[in-house]
């Protein structure tokens, strides 16, 4: 906790004008609540909102007519019309104007406030809409609607902008046709949420020349994509091999400073030196088997160059591999269609191809504010194969398939995600499962899993109590279901607003033990329940704070707590009184912050009877 500003930094509409910053679609996520005493929750909703300008609309001069429409996605077909709003710019402010159900509405706009007000004079209703705009991707919504009993119900949350579509330009050392276009095309339409992408398919050859492929990316992409295979750099062709020397004769010429492989790598310095670039990413793809152990050290020199670069990162071809290998069991080199058309992999290996580029594009798309903090899971048909209920622990399928998945959710898990998991089934059935198969599966209910909701209610319900009980705000995304109609029910109905998780490449002693400090709370929970009074269960708790000066020589060889100090100022909450500063807090401001005279950093550790709460405290006072 810092010190708090002197003034609150409030974002500005661009030139005032907001009916150019409403223009695109956005995603309104909304708690429904009774307004009283309970507060009673209803219900939570999202929907995508698209905001253009009418062209249908009478032209007047000194305003303009913006169309709002909503649906469940953003795609136009699955949007209906709802209103025109007539934007009318004055001294005062924008005044608004549109008619909805037979009725003339206004509302008008504050930019000193960054706030907007829209009042529905309704004949059952009367709905007013307050927006503010918290900065150039998000505004806070706030619906009050009182009905014709006088009852007052109350909605909300937040609107997030949408993510523009992003220019992506993909090209590689071999053929790039339909076969590898159509799974990543698929990816992007169907597995991956809120991902809008331009793809654009560099020319077959170019990347043997920097001058031709850099020309198709400067200036007109936000990521560019390259497959690289050593042995096409070599010889541009697989046919080019067989006017070469014999491999054993060619091995001692692969990597000199004449060699195309040596001046790829030259060419990729060049672009990393250009300021203006988008970050490149290099898929390097296994060579053919016969000739893959004579690339291997100018591989590695390869990667190791890369490492030094601040725009361009690769993926090796063991990465590669090994994700082909927990996917499939058939061959990744197809000789023939490599020597026909330049195409030198199997439908399998370009599918696991297409899922590499896919998990690259949507990195872009990563921001703080949809970081999440909770992946759940279905059991049957995601965590294993079949319906235990049917078939029995000891029948269930665990294919390389479901192990992956299982393997990357703990790992998720070790760097601080909760696991939970949602399912419509018997909770013996599943406690079985894990039991008995405990030997052959990743996962492991006791240790990994901070919550469970096995029964037949619906999904959205189960989720939505999981969060209450995990005191998190519930996220959009992160749920790993077999049923598609699962999936759109829980997305449209429990996902309710986007919940930031700072610092995400952070591995704390917190993060690592997150899962059991969530166990913890539990505990806690139950004690609380069965205490007399509050003053009753504080006692019991036992609660103990411990106040420490962060020691800078000590703290940055282990690291954590510098860390853990980073994360809590980052964090946007109640909590956090200098935000200001905080979201410009980095690691080598705090490591010269404390260096200063006159500086400390304080922090403060909790622990109660049930365990250690972590690092929850970090002050930084100034003399």
């Amino acid at each position: 906790m810092s010190a708090a500003p002197t003034n609150v930094v409030r974002y500005e509409v661009p030139h005032g004008d907001f009916c150019a910053y409403l223009k695109g679609f956005w995603k309104r996520n909304l708690e429904w609540r009774h307004f009283g005493a309970s507060f009673k929750h209803l219900r939570s909703t999202n929907n995508v909102v698209f905001i253009e300008e009418d062209l249908d609309a009478a032209r007047q001069p000194n305003s303009q007519f913006l169309r709002w429409s909503f649906g469940r996605t953003h795609k136009k077909q699955d949007l209906a019309s709802a209103y025109t709003v007539q934007f009318i710019p004055d001294e005062q402010g924008t005044f608004m104007e549109w008619s909805f159900e037979g009725v003339t509405c206004h509302g008008v706009f504050k930019p000193e406030a960054s706030v907007a007000i829209l009042n529905f004079c309704l004949q059952d209703s009367m709905v007013t809409i307050t927006y503010r705009v918290l900065d150039a991707n998000t505004m806070a919504v706030c619906i009050v609607d009182v009905d014709s009993e006088h009852t007052p119900t109350i909605q909300y949350g937040n609107m997030y902008r949408i993510n523009p579509s992003k220019r992506v330009a993909i090209g590689g050392t071999f053929a790039c046709d339909e076969a590898l276009a159509v799974p990543l095309q698929y990816l992007l339409n169907n597995a991956v949420w809120n991902v809008d992408v331009d793809l654009q398919w560099l020319r077959y050859g170019s990347l043997t020349g920097f001058d031709d492929w850099s020309a198709d990316v400067l200036h007109a992409a936000d990521l560019v994509l390259l497959l690289i295979r050593l042995s096409d750099l070599e010889a541009a062709h697989p046919e080019l091999h067989l006017t070469k020397k014999r491999d054993d004769d060619m091995g001692t010429k692969v990597g000199m400073d004449g060699d195309p492989i040596q001046q790829f790598v030259r060419d990729l310095e060049r672009y990393d030196a250009l300021a203006t670039t988008a970050p490149l990413v290099i898929l390097v793809c296994p060579c053919p088997p016969t000739t893959a152990t004579r690339f291997d050290s100018v591989k590695r020199e390869m990667l190791r160059r890369i490492e030094s670069m601040s725009n361009v990162s690769a993926q090796s071809s063991e990465q590669v591999m090994g994700l082909f290998q927990q996917q499939y069991s058939t061959a990744f080199y197809d000789a023939i269609a490599d020597k026909r058309q330049h195409s030198p992999f199997t439908q399998a290996m370009l599918n696991v191809l297409s899922l590499s580029l896919c998990r690259q594009i949507c990195r872009l798309f990563r921001t703080a504010s949809s970081r999440k903090k909770v992946i759940v899971l279905d059991c049957d048909n995601t965590l294993w194969g079949g319906a235990v209920a049917e078939v029995g622990p000891g029948a269930i399928d665990l294919a390389p398939r479901f192990l992956t998945l299982q393997r990357f959710v703990v790992a998720q898990q070790q760097r601080g995600m909760l696991l939970a998991l949602c399912s419509k089934n018997i909770f013996e059935d599943v406690a079985e499962a894990f039991e008995q198969r405990r030997g052959d599966m990743v996962l492991d209910l006791d240790k990994h899993v901070v919550a469970t909701k096995i029964n037949w209610q619906p999904k959205s319900e189960n989720i939505a109590q999981l969060a209450k009980e995990l005191s998190l705000v519930i996220s959009l995304g992160a749920d790993f279901s077999e049923s598609f109609l699962d999936q759109e029910w829980v997305f449209d109905e429990s996902l309710s607003t986007k919940a930031g998780d700072p610092a995400a490449n952070a591995n704390t002693k917190e993060d690592r033990q997150r899962t059991q400090l969530y166990q913890q709370n539990v505990q806690r929970e139950e004690l609380r329940e069965s205490s007399s009074t509050h003053k009753a269960f504080l006692s019991a708790l036992g609660v103990k704070i411990v106040f420490e000066e962060l020691d800078r020589n000590q703290d940055l060889q282990e690291g954590s707590s510098f860390t853990r100090v980073l994360q809590l100022h980052h964090r946007t909450n109640q909590f956090n009184t200098a935000t200001t500063f905080a979201k410009r807090l980095e690691e080598d401001v705090l490591l010269e912050y404390a260096a200063a005279p006159g500086h400390t950093v304080v922090c403060a550790h909790v622990t109660d009877r049930f365990g250690h709460y972590g690092l929850l405290l970090a002050q930084l006072p100034r003399a």
